[in-house]
Protein backbone atom coordinates (compact mmCIF):
# COMPACT_ATOMS: atom_id res chain seq x y z
CA UNK A 1 0.00 0.00 0.00
CA UNK A 2 1.26 3.54 -0.14
CA UNK A 3 2.31 5.21 2.72
CA UNK A 4 -0.44 7.67 2.74
CA UNK A 5 -2.87 4.43 2.48
CA UNK A 6 -1.09 2.74 5.40
CA UNK A 7 -1.44 5.91 7.40
CA UNK A 8 -5.21 6.16 6.82
CA UNK A 9 -5.37 2.62 8.03
CA UNK A 10 -3.56 2.89 10.87
CA UNK A 11 -4.98 6.14 11.86
CA UNK A 12 -8.45 4.25 11.81
CA UNK A 13 -7.10 1.77 14.07
CA UNK A 14 -9.54 1.68 17.32
CA UNK A 15 -8.42 1.08 20.56
CA UNK A 16 -9.65 -1.81 22.87
CA UNK A 17 -8.94 -3.50 25.83
CA UNK A 18 -6.44 -6.40 23.64
CA UNK A 19 -3.54 -6.19 21.79
CA UNK A 20 -3.86 -4.53 18.67
CA UNK A 21 -1.71 -5.14 14.84
CA UNK A 22 0.89 -3.27 14.13
CA UNK A 23 0.38 -1.34 10.81
CA UNK A 24 3.32 -1.02 8.23
CA UNK A 25 4.59 2.60 9.06
CA UNK A 26 7.56 1.65 6.44
CA UNK A 27 8.19 4.74 4.30
CA UNK A 28 6.18 7.01 6.12
CA UNK A 29 8.31 10.32 7.24
CA UNK A 30 8.42 9.97 10.75
CA UNK A 31 6.00 12.63 11.96
CA UNK A 32 3.27 10.64 9.60
CA UNK A 33 4.23 7.61 11.26
CA UNK A 34 4.06 8.70 15.13
CA UNK A 35 0.76 9.81 13.89
CA UNK A 36 -0.31 6.64 12.64
CA UNK A 37 0.62 5.32 15.65
CA UNK A 38 -0.74 7.91 18.15
CA UNK A 39 -4.41 5.93 17.88
CA UNK A 40 -2.40 2.52 19.64
CA UNK A 41 -1.15 4.19 22.49
CA UNK A 42 1.98 2.46 22.66
CA UNK A 43 5.31 4.36 23.37
CA UNK A 44 7.76 4.81 20.05
CA UNK A 45 11.45 5.27 20.71
CA UNK A 46 12.67 6.80 17.57
CA UNK A 47 16.28 6.50 16.15
CA UNK A 48 17.81 8.59 13.60
CA UNK A 49 16.30 11.02 10.90
CA UNK A 50 14.20 11.16 7.70
CA UNK A 51 11.51 8.07 6.74
CA UNK A 52 11.00 4.82 8.74
CA UNK A 53 13.04 2.20 7.36
CA UNK A 54 12.77 -0.56 9.64
CA UNK A 55 9.65 -0.66 12.63
CA UNK A 56 9.46 -3.07 15.86
CA UNK A 57 7.42 -4.85 16.24
CA UNK A 58 6.74 -5.77 12.86
CA UNK A 59 3.89 -4.52 10.16
CA UNK A 60 1.49 -7.15 11.65
CA UNK A 61 2.63 -7.66 14.94
CA UNK A 62 0.72 -7.59 18.12
CA UNK A 63 1.60 -4.37 20.52
CA UNK A 64 -0.65 -4.37 23.83
CA UNK A 65 -1.34 -0.31 25.28
CA UNK A 66 1.20 0.71 27.04
CA UNK A 67 3.93 -1.34 25.79
CA UNK A 68 6.93 0.21 23.48
CA UNK A 69 8.00 0.15 19.18
CA UNK A 70 10.92 1.01 18.00
CA UNK A 71 11.55 3.02 14.63
CA UNK A 72 14.86 3.07 12.67
CA UNK A 73 14.81 6.66 10.40
CA UNK A 74 16.59 6.80 7.18
CA UNK A 75 17.30 10.08 4.97
CA UNK A 76 16.08 8.22 1.52
CA UNK A 77 12.48 7.42 1.59
CA UNK A 78 13.84 4.53 -0.38
CA UNK A 79 15.49 2.64 2.37
CA UNK A 80 12.85 0.24 3.67
CA UNK A 81 13.65 -3.01 5.43
CA UNK A 82 11.73 -6.35 4.83
CA UNK A 83 11.38 -8.96 7.10
CA UNK A 84 9.60 -12.00 6.70
CA UNK A 85 6.97 -13.17 9.27
CA UNK A 86 8.65 -15.17 11.01
CA UNK A 87 11.41 -13.11 12.18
Amino acid sequence: AAPDARSAQAAAAVWHDGPVVMPDVRGLSARRALEALRPLRVEVRVDGVGFVASQEPGPGGHVDVGTSAALRLERRPGAVETRSAGC
